[in-house]
């Protein structure tokens, strides 16, 4: 079969997401890690060491992953890059240190004030993600762009009786590389053509992507009968043995994005930014590993 063409669209650049930890240095001498911890050696030092972990977030709670942060204090200069949670740790004398971000992904730090006597502290990147809201605005999303945090409902009928998760974006990013985010409808046929193989790849990477799949038909319709519900998803969901929860799109996202056809996919980053979106069905396994290429392991 013809694999299907995937759109990307690229961030902008200091949007683009970093990955992967570099090694750390203190003073051009090896450095030990553990939980990427960067460590000043004891031979270096009678005193004794502490850990302090410094975790990034931006303003609506999302965890910064890939930023590059230093450590610099007297003749020390330590580097580590923030890992999934968000997070780094260094192992040091207890003194004071100044902070760096290098790669601070258009974000500014507006307080990088280093506190000797907290083990654990956090800072708060200001920049461009959009604020929590119950509803988000017609036409405010587009690829490469931020999107607002929300929250939805998805479903499954366990003996008889539907069962919901609430699920909110930035507590899904905080455990996840991306979010996939389906707007479908139960009557829309090229939807359940690429249900399963969107399915295969649910059960092989779940741990790496998340899955929103909502129904956006909200509305009655002569033409296509009774809108969708809850209720019906979670029904449809056991009809075409799907192992993913499903919900209804109660946020708008329909409308955030103009909606063109069923189904329309979109990935988010960690960041919280679109970085694709297909409208159409992708029929084939490769057209679906293509368009989650980068983000699973």
């Amino acid at each position: 079969m013809k694999k299907k063409p995937i759109r990307a669209f690229l961030l902008p650049l200091t949007l683009m997401m970093l990955t992967g930890c570099g090694d750390s240095t203190v003073s051009e001498q090896p450095s030990a890690q553990s939980e990427a911890t960067s460590v000043v050696s004891a031979a270096d030092s009678q005193e004794e060491l502490v850990t302090y972990k410094l975790t990034f977030k931006n303003e609506t709670g999302i965890y910064m992953t890939g930023l590059k942060i230093r450590l610099l204090g007297g003749d020390q200069a330590l580097e580590e890059t923030t890992n999934r949670a968000g997070y780094v740790k260094f192992r040091v004398i207890k003194e004071d240190y100044r902070l760096e971000v290098e790669n601070s992904k258009g974000y500014t730090f507006e307080n990088l004030t280093f506190d000797k006597e907290a083990l654990e502290q956090t800072f708060t990147g200001v920049g461009k993600m959009l604020p929590f809201a119950e509803t988000l605005a017609d036409g405010s999303v587009s690829a490469g762009s931020g999107i607002n945090d929300f929250t939805v409902k998805t479903g499954k009928n366990v003996d008889g009786e539907l069962v919901e998760t609430e699920n909110t974006l930035s507590e899904l990013l905080k455990d996840h590389k991306a979010v996939y985010i389906n707007l479908f409808a139960t009557w829309c046929g090229p939807c359940k053509m690429e249900f399963p193989y969107l399915n295969d790849f649910y059960n092989a990477h779940n741990d790496d992507v998340a899955f929103l799949v909502l129904s956006a038909y909200l509305v009655d319709s002569t033409y296509y009968g009774t809108r969708d519900t809850a209720e019906k998803v979670a029904s449809y969901r056991d009809t075409n043995n799907l192992d993913f929860e499903i919900g209804m799109d109660t946020v708008n996202l329909n409308g955030a994005i103009s909606l063109e056809a069923y189904p329309t996919s979109i990935l988010i980053n960690q960041d919280g930014k679109i970085v694709k979106t297909e409208v159409g069905a992708m029929t084939t396994a490769d057209a679906v590993n293509g368009f989650f290429d980068g983000y699973y392991d």
